[in-house]
């Protein structure tokens, strides 16, 4: 799985040069793969084979690695519970994800943190959550990020400001479809920016979620690496194109 491989190696090319990842999706919501149409020429082995070599974005927080997202606030407390319930009949597989967020729903909706997009600060005080992305989806189906690239040398930094659980619930299907960024509904709680750096100022315990892995820690700077990993997209596999803004956002 990317994250597998994304959070866990340390950023070293020297003596790589001529290597290039692949992904097997054997995860329960294979997000990553979703910005190539989804999981079925990634389980045919020849088209694996016969798959192209293109140059990714990756995103570097401290000293580990995401490909596809980077998130704090509901989404991270959304994982914790995920992670508890993955393997659970009923409640967990590709359910985790709507059984963390009702557990999110019974927390505080709300997190305190500075975000700054290469120097400019777009909030200082509470946030819902905040996503930096280079691909389009999370928790299997959310496309939380409809204007990402992952060859463009930017994150796409998507903050929402707290708001009420019964307007969360009336929200969710925009950002499912990933209308949010357009819909008149969600001006006033929305924040996005395209970015090359991201620092994120928050006191300790912080929580970052990179690729599904959970982090503990302070305050952290993301960098955008360009075209820094060579990933093998399958014969027949495409990135879906990116959302473009309506003509009046």
């Amino acid at each position: 799985m990317c994250k597998d491989i994304c959070t866990n190696w340390s950023f070293d090319q020297t003596g790589f040069d001529h290597a290039s990842v692949a992904c097997y999706p054997s995860g329960s919501g294979n997000d990553f793969i979703k910005y190539y149409g989804g999981p079925a020429p990634f389980l045919d082995l020849e088209a694996q084979l016969a798959g192209e070599e293109v140059q990714v974005d990756l995103m570097r927080a401290g000293d580990r690695l995401a490909i596809n997202m980077v998130h704090l606030g509901f989404d991270a407390k959304v994982a914790r519970t995920m992670l508890k319930v993955r393997r659970t009949p009923l409640i967990g597989g590709n359910k985790a994800y709507y059984t963390g967020v009702v557990a999110a729903l019974l927390q505080p909706l709300a997190t305190a943190c500075r975000v700054y997009a290469d120097d400019q600060l777009l909030t200082d005080g509470d946030l819902l959550l905040c996503t930096l992305a280079c691909g389009q989806y999370v928790g299997g189906s959310f496309r939380c990020a409809p204007r990402s690239s992952n060859t463009d040398g930017l994150m796409d930094v998507c903050l929402a400001k707290p708001l009420s659980r019964f307007r969360f619930v009336t929200l969710i299907g925009a950002y499912t479809k990933g209308t949010h960024l357009d819909d008149p509904a969600m001006q006033d709680i929305v924040v996005y920016r395209r970015a090359r750096q991201v620092r994120l100022e928050a006191e300790p315990p912080f929580t970052l979620l990179l690729d599904g892995e959970l982090v503990e820690g302070g305050s952290v700077t993301v960098d955008l690496l360009p075209q820094a990993l060579r990933f093998v997209v399958p014969r027949g596999a495409a990135p879906i194109a990116p959302q473009e803004p309506a003509a009046n956002s």
